[in-house]
């Protein structure tokens, strides 16, 4: 009897993972597939600097999409959209505005070592037909904060430095950099993390250089960062600098608890002091796009994101890949008469996001109009979307077709962005490829083998013991 519990169990077990792993879901079966959805960029429409009584009579949105974007590559593809602006000055003076338009970055799908230079050349304005001067500002992005902010961002664009109640262009910056001793318990060839234990302060900030890890406790932060013995340790603090710095404390794993603590001998080799203006712009080439007062007023705002533990989580250093982080906008100035009207003309791409687990792939597309709310007024709004692909949804509904594409036409801005999803396709699969698929078909097939032979061999036994059974009672 113990045996045929035993065989029992086994074809029900067998059957148990046949069963899940033939109604496994799909996402569960491609976990560990590449990867098949690329996030996209976002477009927006031009942003007024400061208020004013212009009004916008009429916009016109045209998408020209007759191509797709190929993951890992900017060839081929010039999807792009244009934006006009029928302005209008209501009143009986003349009014020149300060107009912003923000145009980001790279989609991450596309090499972010590209230079800026194609895209940014891609980019084109102007008033009545004629091409305007622009100067290109630079904000910290909302790369921290996820979906874009027009009230925050606008905040950050200035003139002239921002005045912190913490930073100051004179604040001091105390720079320690530390050397490796001897080792002892220590596996060289393992992830190792250094740390310290400080109280918060509200005279002092700590910046590593790169992302630390954080283990609080109670009002006591361990603040630790991944190191390579070959390498300085360095360490930033802004404001009032130790007079004895805080021992410093070795973990294994990249773990910052007492248990993976281990032994390391540490010294401390040299300090020096700067300015926070020069420890902003120790980085910053004379070549680069962004100015001074940009680099600076971004990296208060990156540095002013505070934590309530008192560590800064930034690169500190603000040359070229700080840079990339950062929102770039074309701004410019237009002028309008008494009662004056002008069409105001913004060519940019348009970078879609890819969902590549569909075959065809579908490509959705984003387009910010909440910006437009910034204006005094706003009057109605035509959409076009040329394209020879199939529009699969969109938010607001009520698109049409028409002989190049699509069209909306809507008599003020809607609740919510605009967003539409393309494909070449009018019904694409959700694709079931991936690179567990090949395991996925194993593990059934190894299921279905232990299921057959789980069942066959509780059928013999049913049968062996069957024969004993009828042994006995003869």
């Amino acid at each position: 009897m113990k045996l045929t519990k035993r065989l029992t169990i086994c074809a029900a077990a067998a059957l148990l993972v046949t069963v899940a792993l033939v109604f496994m879901p799909t996402s569960l079966a491609n976990a560990n597939s590449a990867l098949q959805r690329y996030e996209g960029v976002d477009a927006m429409g031009a942003i007024m600097r400061g208020e004013n009584p212009i009004v916008v009579e009429h916009e016109q949105l045209t998408f020209d999409l007759t191509s797709f974007p190929t993951v890992g590559t900017q060839d081929g593809y010039d999807g792009k959209v244009t934006a006009e602006y029928t302005f209008y000055n209501p009143s009986d003076y003349t009014i020149t505005a300060t107009l912003l338009f923000p145009f980001g970055t790279l989609p991450y799908y596309y090499d972010l070592g590209a230079d800026d230079a194609q895209v940014i050349d891609s980019y084109a304005l102007t008033v009545n037909g004629n091409a305007v001067d622009t100067r290109l500002r630079h904000t910290l992005s909302g790369y921290k904060y996820g979906k874009f902010d027009t009230t925050r961002q606008l905040a950050l664009i200035r003139d002239d430095y921002v005045t912190d109640s913490f930073f100051s262009p004179d604040l001091t910056v105390t720079r320690y950099d530390f050397a490796y001793g001897g080792t002892t318990q220590v596996d060289l060839n393992g992830t190792l993390c250094a740390a310290f234990d400080f109280i918060n302060s509200a005279d002092r900030r700590i910046v590593f250089p790169g992302s630390p890890n954080l283990y609080i406790r109670g009002a006591v932060t361990r603040a630790g960062i991944w190191v390579d013995l070959d390498d300085t340790l360095t360490v930033y603090v802004l404001g009032t600098p130790y007079a004895q710095f805080p021992d410093w404390k070795f973990y294994k794993n990249g773990s910052l608890r007492d248990e993976e603590q281990c032994s390391l001998d540490v010294a401390l080799t040299s300090t020096s002091t700067l300015t926070f203006e020069e420890f902003v712009m120790a980085s910053r080439t004379e070549n680069s796009p962004v100015s001074k007062v940009d680099l600076y007023n971004a990296a208060v705002a990156e540095l002013s994101d505070e934590y309530d533990n008192g560590i800064v989580i930034t690169t500190a250093d603000f040359g070229s890949g700080f840079e990339r982080l950062l929102m770039r906008w074309y701004e410019y100035d237009i002028t309008l008469d008494p009662n004056e009207r002008v069409l105001n003309s913004v060519t940019a791409p348009i970078y879609p996001y890819i969902y590549d687990d569909y075959d065809p792939p579908k490509y959705d597309y984003t387009y910010l109009l909440s910006p437009a709310t910034t204006w005094s007024s706003f009057g109605d709004i035509d959409i076009f979307i040329r394209t020879d692909s199939f529009l699969l949804g969109s938010a607001p509904e009520g698109f049409t077709k028409t002989e190049d594409g699509y069209a909306l036409s809507l008599d003020g801005l809607p609740d919510g962005e605009l967003t539409f999803t393309l494909c070449a396709s009018e019904d694409p699969e959700r694709s079931s490829s991936g690179g567990l698929t090949v395991l996925y078909i194993v593990l059934i097939a190894t299921a279905l083998i232990l299921l057959i032979a789980a069942v066959a061999g509780g059928i013999i036994a049913a049968i062996v013991i069957a024969c004993l059974h009828a042994r006995k009672k003869i």
